[in-house]
């Protein structure tokens, strides 16, 4: 499959680190580049369930690269699919964090 990117969004790589030998998207990068694409595509990605934000991923960086997409209309498409999954990963991160209730606060609930 062929994709065109724009010059200027073309980076965000780091060498991989067990051999050196080939390149590999930082994870902020990898997100954007599957936003990009599949605003420019459609559907493709519209929805990505399984996508965890670990607690060191840059928001930032994500944000950054949107805003160097020439097109707006690109670039508001792209930053409306960036806010639906930073939320639902905030919802997500939160869910995450609840305690569970305690043996005996179900027992009191059941009849």
């Amino acid at each position: 499959m062929f994709h065109r990117i724009e010059e200027a969004l073309f980076g965000g790589f780091t060498a991989y680190r067990r051999t050196g030998s080939f390149d590999i998207a930082t994870p902020e990068k990898a997100v954007f580049d599957t936003l990009y694409f599949s605003a420019r595509k459609g559907r493709r990605f519209a929805a990505l369930p399984e996508v965890e934000l670990p607690t060191q991923f840059s928001a930032r960086d994500v944000e950054r690269w949107i805003g160097l997409i020439g097109h707006a209309p690109l670039r508001t498409a792209v930053q409306r699919r960036w806010q639906a999954l930073s939320r639902r990963a905030a919802r997500s991160r939160a869910t995450e964090r609840r305690p569970a209730p305690s043996s005996r606060a179900k027992r009191r609930r059941q009849p």
